[in-house]
């Protein structure tokens, strides 16, 4: 197994969210605004408005807190417990290049 690969070292920037929040706040309150004008003016679409306009918030509210999650931190006893953890990986590999597999099992 050769250990010579360059790996590219990748550094997370943080972006300043303000510009981004807000402009997802505006395009929120526009849009909220045309749902109120579309509910008030087509009142034979009331219904089928209502349910769509629920299951849109439902799956925002979860693309929202899946985008607000952060990593678990563990501190130093459920570090050591997850240490002493073992993980088994299956690599499936047919007539595969050599060089190919050398690189899966570098990167596992």
């Amino acid at each position: 197994m050769s250990h010579d690969y360059e790996i590219p070292q990748v550094a997370m920037r943080r972006r300043r969210p303000f510009l981004v929040i807000t402009l997802a706040l505006v395009v929120l309150a526009l849009l909220g605004a045309r749902h109120g004008w579309y509910l008030d003016r087509w009142t034979h679409y009331r219904l089928i408005t209502i349910i769509w306009t629920v299951s849109f918030v439902a799956v925002a509210f979860q693309w929202i807190t899946s985008w607000l999650e952060r990593p678990f931190t563990t501190d130093r006893a459920q570090q050591a417990r997850l240490d002493r953890m073992r993980v088994t990986v299956n690599v499936p590999v047919w007539n595969e290049e050599p060089l190919v597999l050398d690189r899966v099992l570098f990167a596992l």
